[in-house]
C-alpha cells in the first residue's frame, strides 16, 4: 500500500518477535494464577527481577569493555539519559506494569490481552500530536478495525 515501502525477512528479528510473544502469554498466565498476591507485590517482584538481570547484564558489558566508570557516572553527566531512564522506570515499568496485573486479576486475561491492540492506536495519535507524521487514510482504517476488533472480542468474552 505505502508507495516506497521495503521488506525483508530477518529470521533473528522474527525468533525475538516469538520469544516476545511467548513472554507475554507465559506471563499473563502466571499474574492470573498469582491470586495470592496482589497487584503492587507482583510489580514489584518483576521489577526487582528485571532489574537484577539487566543491572547485572549492563555491568558485565561494560566491565568487560572497560566503561565500567563512564556507566555509572552517565546518569549524573547526561540529563537527556537520566530523563530517559527516569521515564523508563517510572512510566513504562511501574505504572504499566502495575495497570497491567491490576487489569488481568480484575477482568482475566483475555479480557486484558484484548487491549493490547489499542497502544497500537495509541501510538499513532502519539506520532501525530508529537512528532507531527502522518494521519491519513490508512491509520484510520487500521484503527478503525483494532478498536472493532477489541469491541467485538470484549463482547463475545461476555457471552
Amino acid at each position: 500500500m505505502a508507495s516506497n515501502a521495503t521488506t525483508s525477512l530477518s529470521i533473528i528479528g522474527y525468533l525475538f518477535l516469538l520469544l516476545g510473544v511467548c513472554s507475554y502469554a507465559l506471563y499473563t498466565v502466571f499474574v492470573e494464577k498469582a491470586v495470592d498476591f496482589t497487584g503492587i507485590e507482583a510489580t514489584y517482584m518483576m521489577l526487582i527481577a528485571g532489574a537484577l538481570v539487566f543491572v547485572t547484564l549492563a555491568l558485565t558489558e561494560e566491565k568487560l569493555n572497560h566503561n565500567l566508570t563512564s556507566l555509572i557516572t552517565l546518569p549524573m553527566t547526561d540529563t537527556a539519559f537520566l530523563t530517559a531512564v527516569l521515564y523508563q522506570a517510572i512510566g513504562s515499568s511501574v505504572l504499566a506494569l502495575f495497570v497491567s496485573n491490576y487489569a488481568i486479576a480484575k477482568v482475566g486475561v483475555n479480557r486484558a490481552a484484548s487491549f493490547i491492540g489499542i497502544s497500537t492506536v495509541v501510538s499513532i495519535i502519539a506520532g501525530v500530536l508529537f512528532l507531527g507524521e502522518h494521519f491519513g487514510g490508512y491509520q484510520i482504517i487500521g484503527a478503525v478495525i483494532i478498536i472493532t476488533g477489541v469491541y467485538l472480542a470484549n463482547m463475545i468474552i461476555k457471552i
